[in-house]
């Protein structure tokens, strides 16, 4: 593993020891995560990154070229969660020279959804290029993680499986 991917697992880690919260009762461990090299993020909501009862789900993650724009949420119903307009967006184009960034979203809510696409600077879209993690820390055994891919109408699941999906 790299220096640039230790450092980040580093910091996810460190994240997570933080993020005890209240509402947590339990073992707050790390469930599951997934790791996408080279992951080209396009205009429209082109990835996301989906954690399924985890209690803390964050993602880190280094543009390596453009830049890109995300939107999250958090909600126990599955439909709201598929609903781009319910989601909130990062108010910030994170760029290359930026890079690492990492953000968590910790609620009792089942689904956390974050959606990338690519980053617009003065009106245009920069196509974006990246190395993503996406880290599930719950109570429960069975919390996970998946990424949708919009571009390839996938769902891939950190196990290295993966099914297909609707296309955006």
């Amino acid at each position: 593993m790299s220096k640039m991917a230790n450092g980040l697992v580093a910091v996810a880690l460190m994240a997570a020891t933080v993020a005890q919260a209240d509402y947590v009762s339990g073992y707050l461990g790390q469930r599951d995560a997934m790791y996408m090299y080279g992951m080209n993020v396009t205009q429209r909501v082109s990835k996301e990154f989906w954690g399924i009862n985890c209690d803390v789900f964050q993602v880190v993650f280094k543009m390596d070229t453009g830049s890109t724009d995300f939107r999250y949420v958090q909600t126990n119903s599955s439909a709201v969660a598929n609903t781009l307009s319910a989601r909130t967006w990062f108010p910030d184009t994170i760029f290359s020279y930026q890079s690492p960034f990492a953000y968590n979203l910790s609620n009792t809510a089942t689904y956390k959804v974050y959606g990338f696409e690519s980053g617009v600077y003065n009106g245009n879209a920069s196509i974006g290029r990246g190395t993503f993690f996406a880290y599930c820390f719950s109570t429960n055994p069975n919390a996970y993680v998946f990424l949708w891919d919009g571009e390839s109408c996938r769902i891939k699941y950190s196990n290295g499986s993966s099914v297909a999906s609707v296309c955006m």
